[in-house]
C-alpha cells in the first residue's frame, strides 16, 4: 500500500484472496430504513474529517476533451446499458478474468468501495468467510443489500466506520433475521449513508474544479505510457491532503479510464498507468468520427463510412481466396491512408488487456466498426476483432497479441520496432560501454563496475564439474551445480549451486537497474524474448555473465553451498564468491535419457509425434555419477517434505510445440495489407505437472530450492533485509479430508487437483515478505525462510538478494548495505505488481496458443479440410467442475467453469440446466466443444453438455 495511505489502513491483516462478485444476500432494506437518516456523533463519524484545501493551480488541457468523454460514455451506454447496483451488481460475473489476489483482509466495520464490470458501490464490511476456495467478503451496501464479493473487488478501504461489535450484530450468516439484526443493520446503514453523502458532496465539489492533472502526469513523449499514484496526484491538487482528498483523487482517476488505468495490486500500491497522449487522441478521433457518422445524412461521405467501405472490400477478397501452400506473404492492392490507419491502430489497441473494474474506452468504437464490416448476429468480442485484423492483412493468423501489452510495449510501437524496451536498454548499454569510470570512483547511472568487487574473496572451484541443465533454446544460462563428496561422511555431501554474478558488473543505481525493476523479470513471448538485461551484456565475453563453457577460462559466480544428509536435512551452509571453469551444458531431455528416466510422458490429443533424443556422448561415467548423486539428494528433499504432511497439487497442462519457424521475411503486423499463406507446424501436447516436474527438471528444481534456503539463512544470520516467499498451510474441509489427501499423495507428493478441490476449503497462494516465514509447499519452517537468488539474469528480486550478499562477503570493505528495510519494502511493492503482470501474461500466452490450435482444428474439420480421425477429440470429453453453478445476469443462464484434462485447459459451460444448480465442485461431466473466443482479455473455450 502507498505510504501516504498506510496509516488509515493499519488495522488490516494480510492473507491471500481472489476476485469476482458472488451472489446477493438478504436485504437490510426490509426494515424500511428512512432514506434521509442522520447518524449521531461518534469518533468515527465522517463529520470529523478535515475539509479539503484549495487545489493548486493547474495547467489547462484541450477544451474538447470533456465533451469527447461525455460522448464516449453516452455512446457506450447506448451499446452496452449499465446495470443498476440494486440487485444486479452483486451477481455479475466477469467470465474468464483472472484477478490478481489481494492480500488485504477486511475487518468488520470497514468502509469499502467495490468495483466490478464498469460499476461501483459503497458498503460496510460485515465479515469474511471462505467460499469456493477464496475469501468471500460480505458487505452491506447503501441500497440495504448484503452482497458477497471477493477481496480483489475492493479498490479503496477505510477501517472502523462502525464498530466491530455493531457489524457482528448485523449477522450476515444467520438465515433467520432477528429484531436485533434488523436494528443493527439500520444503525449501520445510517452511518454508511451519512458517510456516502459526505463523499458525494466532496465528489460534486471535485468535479466542478478543472481536471487538468493529465498534462502533469503524462509522459513528455506523446507515444509512451507513464505511471502515477493517488498520492502524487493528491499532492498536486492539495496543499495538505486529507483522507477524503485522497479518496476523491482515487475516484477522479478511477473514473477516467480514457487517461488512467489502475495497475495490478491497486489497493496496496494505488498506482495508475497513464495513457499516452497519442492513444488518447486516437480514441477521441475515432469517437468523433463515429459520432459525426451517426448524425450525418445517408448520402454524406464520412471518414467512418469510407474506412468501412474499403475494409469490407478487403475482407471479401480475403474470404474469396483459399489459404494454401508454404508460409508466405502476398501484397494486396490496397492503400491505407492516414485516416484509415487511425481506425486500424484503434482496433489493434482494443485487443489490449483491460480489467473490468473500469470502463473500456475502446468498447464502443470497436463495436461500431466491427458491426459495420461484419454485420454479426452475436455481440462483438475479441475474436471478431482479431479475425477482422487478420482478414485486413494487418496480422498473420499466428501472431502473438501479447506483443502489444502496454507494459511490454510502453511506446505502443505497432510496426517499426524502433522504440521498444530492448532498444532503450541497448542505448543505455552503449553509453555504459563508453564509460571511463575507474576502480574506487563514484559510479554514475551509466557506469558499469570497472573491476570484480569480489576478486579478493572468490573461491576457485578448479576443475569441478559444473552441470548447466536447461532447455536447448535457453539463452540466459544463470544456474549450474556441482557435487562434493565427503569421504569421512559417506551419507552426507555438499551441493554447490553456482549462479551467474551480474551484481559484480551492474551496481544498484545503474540505469539498467531502473528498467529491470519496472519489468521485474524476463518475458518469453511466442516470437520474441524480452530479457531483464540486454543480451549483448549477458553474452559479453568480457563479463561472462551467462554460464557457458569458455575453454578453461574462469567464470564469475556466486556459489550457494549446502551440506545435506540422505534424509534431506541441512547440516551446514555458506555463500561464497566463486570461479568455475569446467562447465558442461546439456539439455533436460538428454539428461533424462542418460539417467534412464526417459522423456517426459505426454499425450497428443490431435496427433503428431514426439521428437526422439539420443543419449549424449558428452557425459562420462563420472558425470553420470555426480548427476545421480544429485538425484538422490533431490529425492531426499521430497521425503523430508512428505514427513511434514506437505502435498503438491497435480493437474493436466497444455503446451503447443512449434515444429517450424517463421521465415525472417514475413512481417507482422504491417500496414502494407497482405494475405498470409500457410501456417506453422505445431503439435498440441498435454502432460501432468507431476510428469513434467520429474527427472532432470526435478533435480534442478531441488538444487535451486536448496540454494534459495541457504540464501535466506545467510542473510538472516547477518540481519539484513531481503525479499522472501512465504505460503501458509491449506485449510482442509475437515480432519478426515486432510488424511484422505495424505493418503492420495503420489511418491513425489502430488495429488490431482480434482481431488484437492473436493477436500480443501482454501489453498493459499505464495506471497512476498521480508521476514523468514514458513513456506508450506516447500516444507520450510518459520525462522528459516526462502529467498529466491538463483535467477539473477531473469528475476529482479534475485539480483537484489545478490547485492545484499555481496555486502556480506565484502565485510569491512562494504560498510553500508545497498538496501535498508525501507528500500526492500519499496522493492516488494514493485515486485508484487510486476509478479502479477508476469503471471497473467504467462498464463494468457499459454491459453492463447492452446485455444488458437483447438479453434483452427475445429474450423478445419468444419470446412472439411481436416479429418478428425476415428474419434473426434472435441466430440466427447471428460470434465470436472471447478466451481458451483452461477446465474449470469445478462443471459439468465447457468454458467460453470470446468477443467478438461484431455485438453489441459479450462472451459466454460454456458447452457447448464437449472436442475443442476447444486452441482458440487469436483463433479464429473461429459462435454463437447462449442466455440472459442480468442483474444487476450477474456480468452475462453465454451463447451456444452453432452446429451
Amino acid at each position: 500500500m502507498h505510504r501516504c495511505l498506510r496509516s488509515s489502513l493499519s488495522h488490516f491483516s494480510k492473507t491471500p484472496g481472489g476476485a469476482t462478485f458472488g451472489h446477493a444476500r438478504r436485504s437490510a432494506s426490509s426494515v424500511n430504513a428512512p432514506s434521509s437518516m442522520q447518524a449521531g456523533p461518534s469518533k468515527h463519524s465522517p463529520k470529523t474529517l478535515p475539509k479539503p484545501e484549495r487545489p493548486k493551480e493547474q495547467v489547462g488541457v484541450a477544451k474538447n476533451t470533456k465533451n469527447d468523454i461525455v460522448k464516449l460514455y453516452d455512446m457506450k451506454r447506448s451499446l452496452d446499458p449499465a446495470l443498476e447496483e440494486s440487485g444486479q451488481l452483486a451477481q455479475i460475473i466477469a467470465e474468464g478474468e483472472d484477478e490478481d489476489s489481494s492480500e488485504m483482509a477486511f475487518l468488520p466495520g470497514t468502509f469499502v468501495e467495490i468495483r466490478k464490470n464498469d460499476l461501483s458501490a459503497y458498503g460496510i464490511v460485515l465479515g469474511e468467510v471462505i467460499e469456493e476456495h477464496r475469501y468471500g467478503v460480505y458487505t452491506l451496501t447503501t441500497k440495504g443489500m448484503i452482497i458477497s464479493h471477493f477481496r480483489a473487488d475492493v479498490y479503496f478501504a477505510f477501517p472502523n466506520v462502525i464498530s466491530a461489535s455493531l457489524a457482528e450484530r448485523c449477522d450476515f450468516s444467520n438465515p433467520t433475521v432477528t429484531t436485533e439484526n434488523n436494528s443493527a443493520r439500520v444503525e449501520a446503514l445510517k452511518k454508511l449513508r451519512v458517510l456516502v453523502a459526505e463523499v458525494e458532496k466532496y465528489s460534486a465539489g471535485m468535479l466542478q474544479r478543472p481536471m487538468n492533472v493529465y498534462v502533469e502526469v503524462m509522459s513528455n513523449d506523446k507515444t509512451k505510457w507513464s505511471t502515477t499514484t493517488v498520492s502524487h496526484v493528491a499532492n498536486l491538487l492539495y496543499e495538505r491532503p486529507s483522507f477524503m482528498d485522497f479518496y476523491m483523487t482515487h475516484k477522479m482517476l478511477m473514473d477516467q479510464p480514457l487517461y488512467y488505468i489502475a495497475k495490478p495490486g491497486y489497493l496496496k500500491n494505488q498506482a495508475f498507468a497513464v495513457r499516452p497522449r497519442q492513444q488518447v487522441e486516437e480514441i477521441e478521433t475515432v469517437t468523433r468520427y463515429i459520432y459525426d457518422h451517426r448524425i450525418s445524412r445517408s448520402d454524406q461521405q464520412t471518414h467512418f463510412k469510407r474506412f468501412v467501405s474499403k475494409a469490407s472490400k478487403v475482407v471479401k477478397e480475403f474470404e474469396r481466396r483459399r489459404d494454401s501452400g508454404p508460409i508466405s506473404q502476398e501484397k494486396i492492392e490496397v492503400e491505407w491512408d492516414v485516416e484509415d490507419r487511425i481506425f486500424i491502430n484503434f482496433l489493434i489497441r482494443s485487443l489490449q488487456p483491460h480489467r473490468s473494474n473500469q470502463l473500456d474506452p475502446y468498447t464502443m468504437g470497436r463495436t461500431e466498426i466491427v458491426r459495420a464490416i461484419f454485420q454479426p448476429t452475436e455481440p462483438v468480442n475479441d475474436d471478431m476483432t482479431h479475425q477482422l485484423l487478420i482478414k485486413l492483412g494487418i496480422f498473420a493468423p499466428w501472431h502473438d497479441l501479447h506483443e502489444f501489452v502496454p507494459f511490454l510495449n510502453p511506446w505502443g510501437d505497432l510496426y517499426s520496432n524502433k522504440h521498444t524496451i530492448e532498444t532503450e536498454a541497448n542505448e543505455i548499454l552503449k553509453l555504459s560501454h563508453a564509460s571511463t569510470a575507474t576502480t574506487g570512483s563514484v559510479l554514475g547511472p551509466m557506469d558499469l563496475i570497472p573491476s570484480d568487487p569480489l576478486e579478493s574473496v572468490r573461491h576457485d572451484f578448479g576443475n569441478a564439474r559444473v552441470f548447466v541443465i536447461d532447455d536447448l533454446t535457453a539463452q540466459e544460462l544463470d544456474d549450474g551445480f556441482s557435487v562434493e563428496r565427503i569421504p569421512s561422511e559417506p551419507d552426507n555431501c555438499w551441493i554447490h549451486v553456482h549462479i551467474a554474478d551480474p551484481a559484480s558488473v551492474i551496481h544498484p543505481n545503474h540505469a539498467l537497474v531502473k528498467l529491470a525493476r519496472q519489468r521485474g523479470s524476463s518475458y518469453y513471448l511466442a516470437h520474441k524474448t524480452i530479457p531483464l538485461f540486454p543480451v549483448a551484456l549477458v553474452h559479453d565475453p568480457k563479463y561472462s555473465l551467462s554460464l557457458q563453457s569458455r575453454d578453461g577460462e574462469s567464470t564469475r559466480v556466486l556459489t550457494f553451498s549446502t551440506k545435506v544428509d540422505k534424509d534431506g536435512n541441512i547440516l551446514d551452509y555458506k555463500v561464497r564468491g566463486g570461479l568455475i571453469r569446467n562447465v558442461k551444458k546439456i539439455s533436460y531431455d538428454e539428461v533424462d535419457m542418460a539417467i534412464g528416466h526417459g522423456l517426459v510422458k505426454r499425450s497428443l490429443p490431435f496427433g503428431g509425434t514426439i521428437p526422439s533424443i539420443s543419449v549424449p556422448t558428452s557425459l562420462d561415467e563420472a558425470d553420470l555419477a555426480d548427476i545421480k548423486l544429485a538425484q538422490q539428494v533431490a529425492q531426499g528433499q521430497i521425503r523430508r517434505r512428505m514427513k511434514k504432511d506437505v502435498f503438491i497439487y497435480d493437474d493436466h497442462s497444455a503446451h503447443v510445440r512449434w515444429d517450424s519457424t517463421i521465415p525472417p521475411n514475413i512481417v507482422s503486423p504491417t500496414l502494407g495489407s497482405n494475405l498470409y499463406h500457410g501456417y506453422p507446424d505445431m503439435t498440441y501436447e498435454v502432460y501432468t505437472i507431476e510428469e513434467y516436474e520429474s527427472g532432470s527438471r526435478l533435480i534442478i528444481a531441488e538444487m535451486m530450492k536448496l540454494a534459495n534456503r541457504t540464501a535466506s539463512r545467510v542473510v538472516r544470520d547477518h540481519n539484513l533485509p531481503v525479499l522472501r516467499r512465504t505460503m501458509d498451510p491449506p485449510i482442509f474441509s475437515n480432519p478426515e479430508s486432510k488424511q484422505e489427501i495424505m493418503d492420495l499423495r503420489s511418491p513425489s507428493g502430488h495429488v490431482l487437483m480434482q481431488e484437492v478441490a473436493k477436500r480443501v476449503d482454501l489453498n493459499p497462494v505464495g506471497m512476498f515478505c521480508l521476514e523468514p516465514k514458513q513456506h508450506y509447499a516447500l516444507g520450510i519452517e518459520e525462522g528459516d525462510g526462502y529467498a529466491r537468488a538463483t535467477s539473477p539474469l531473469r528475476r529482479f528480486e534475485d539480483i537484489v538478494c545478490h547485492w545484499q550478499l555481496h555486502h556480506i562477503l565484502l565485510g569491512s570493505q562494504s560498510p553500508r548495505a545497498p538496501f535498508s528495510v525501507a528500500d526492500i519494502e519499496a522493492i516488494l511493492g514493485d515486485t508484487e505488481m510486476a509478479f502479477q503482470q508476469q503471471k497473467v501474461v504467462n498464463k494468457s500466452i499459454k491459453l492463447f496458443y492452446s485455444l488458437m490450435y483447438i479453434k483452427r482444428f475445429a474450423d478445419d474439420v468444419a470446412k472439411g479440410i481436416r479429418d478428425p480421425g476415428p474419434v473426434d477429440p472435441l466430440a466427447s470429453m471428460s470434465a470436472w467442475t471447478k466451481n458451483t453453478p452461477r446465474v449470469v445476469t445478462n443471459t439468465s443462464q447457468m454458467s460453470l467453469s470446468v477443467n478438461v484434462p484431455h485438453l489441459g485447459v479450462t472451459a466454460q459451460v454456458d447452457d447448464l440446466p437449472f436442475s443442476m444448480r447444486n452441482l458440487p465442485v469436483g463433479s464429473e461431466l461429459r462435454v463437447k466443444f462449442k466455440s472459442i473466443d480468442l483474444g487476450i482479455k477474456r480468452t475462453k473455450m465454451v463447451v456444452s453438455l453432452e446429451q
